[in-house]
């Protein structure tokens, strides 16, 4: 069985402690959802995130940390319109990450 959980919109205290012990009991991927953030507080809180276990990290914006944290995809909404993110996301695929 397969395990998702998705981030709370906030960055509530504790959440990396919680996400930790979600991802040590086997959680499948953690998407990331903070639709206020911006890109450099969505990159502060990846960097503590530990390296092995960004694999199992999906955001649902700022696309282009994807590739430069070595995270784990990407999730559009069918509605999403970012065109020059959707550019990133293509050379992301075309370099075998995803």
């Amino acid at each position: 069985m397969k395990l998702y959980a998705i981030s709370p919109e906030d960055f509530p205290v504790g959440e990396l402690d919680r996400l930790q012990r979600l991802l040590e009991a086997g959680l499948t991927a953690y998407h990331v959802r903070k639709p206020k953030a911006s890109v450099e507080k969505l990159a502060e809180l990846l960097c503590k995130i530990p390296q092995s276990s960004r694999g199992r990290i999906v955001l649902h914006q700022h696309y282009v940390l994807v590739s430069e944290m070595d995270l784990g995809g990407f999730h559009f909404k069918d509605t999403d319109t970012f065109p020059e993110e959707r550019k990133s996301v293509g050379t992301f695929r075309k370099t075998g990450h995803s």
